[in-house]
């Protein structure tokens, strides 16, 4: 008898909890924003972002405490900058966020890469780390913003000065992100400057890259799968 293609488990792991939070995260905040829970939602779901990404990462020791120590790193001056924002702990709250999203992303592609078999946590690894992608690059953007202002402009003018020190609000830069990552291109947020061109035709090279290696990944094992069923 054959095995289906795709391995359902009892506990599909980690990561739906975490392609969960990302989703919520991504979706929830434009359709409460300006409200005064838009902005406290915005900076819980961040949060729970960085614990469901710690839980995705728990199933190594090692893996676990690196991610556990980012996140608190980042917790701690994330607290910091709410309570009084200066430039050094600004930039210090974006290289954190930027390295805990770059170091999730990695560890799971590593997991992705190290099955044998294509599972549902599998598949659902390589969304959250498609859309970790986004996050991360918006998360450069909103960073390369704030020491550039002016980096990127929205329907013919500068961005607003929506990026307080005090406030992690990304969602213009979100949406451009994503925009960039699928290659859409829709072209009501343009990369201005030099380093903000570069850093969006890194995204879309890191966003097809990823798509080619994720999908011939998944057929790869599919086919390795269905041999092994053909000789049983």
């Amino acid at each position: 008898m054959r095995s289906p293609s795709i391995r359902r488990s009892e506990n599909v792991g980690p990561f739906a909890t975490l392609l969960a939070t990302l989703v919520v995260t991504l979706f929830v905040p434009p359709f409460v924003e300006g409200t005064v829970f838009g902005v406290a939602n915005f900076r819980l779901l961040m949060i729970a972002i960085l614990l469901a990404g710690v839980y995705a990462v728990s199933r190594r020791r090692r893996t676990f405490w690196i991610g556990a120590g980012i996140a608190f790193a980042a917790l701690a001056i994330e607290g910091s900058v709410y309570a009084r924002a200066t430039p050094a702990l600004t930039a210090a709250n974006f290289a954190l966020s930027m390295l805990f999203f770059g170091y999730l992303a990695s560890v799971i592609l590593y997991s992705i890469l190290d099955e044998a078999q294509v599972t549902l946590d599998t598949i659902l690894g390589g969304v959250c780390i498609y859309l970790l992608l986004g996050v991360l690059w918006s998360v450069a953007y909103s960073f390369l913003e704030y020491l550039e202002p002016g980096s990127y402009w929205l329907a013919g003018a500068p961005l607003p000065a929506a990026l307080q020190a005090d406030e992690f609000r990304l969602e213009e830069l979100i949406y451009f992100s994503f925009v960039t990552l699928t290659t859409v291109g829709y072209g009501d947020i343009v990369a201005k400057t030099n380093p903000a061109r570069a850093l969006a035709a890194a995204e879309a090279v890191t966003g097809s890259l990823f798509l080619a290696v994720f999908i011939a990944r998944l057929v790869g094992l599919h086919m390795v799968h269905e041999k092994r069923n053909l000789d049983l």
